[in-house]
């Protein structure tokens, strides 16, 4: 189900997720904060049951995300690994300095497709 999330991590840092639906498996989650050791396993949840929902592609639009590390990598390989098991295909939209940087240092965007915008990222998904 489509909505908007709060994710609280312990410590008083948090992250948001807002998502929605653009047609019968492709699912946008509008991400914001930080994907960290606290933040990860929920946005993990939220994104497998997006998969359950039948949703197996899936757009994160992360130009707001202020922090990423090895438990958002984590995440983000075991996530796009879960939707391709289900012929689906996890795409980055909008990616901040930030999370450039993090994937540049450890070659993370072989595994993944970035695009500038929503509208790009579903073509051909």
């Amino acid at each position: 189900m489509a909505g908007d999330y709060l994710l609280r991590p312990s410590g008083g840092n948090e992250m948001n997720a807002q998502q929605y639906d653009l047609n019968d498996d492709i699912r946008v989650l509008i991400l914001e904060g930080r994907i960290d050791i606290d933040g990860a396993p929920e946005l993990e949840a939220i994104l497998r049951n997006a998969i359950a929902d039948g949703k197996h592609k899936l757009i994160l639009d992360m130009a707001e995300v202020n922090y990423l590390n090895t438990e958002g990598l984590h995440t983000l390989a075991e996530i796009q690994a879960y939707s391709r098991q289900h012929g689906g295909e996890v795409r980055l939209v909008r990616l901040s300095a930030i999370v450039e940087r993090v994937f540049g240092i450890v070659d993370f965007g072989r595994y993944f497709r970035d695009f500038s915008t929503v509208e790009a990222a579903t073509v051909g998904l």
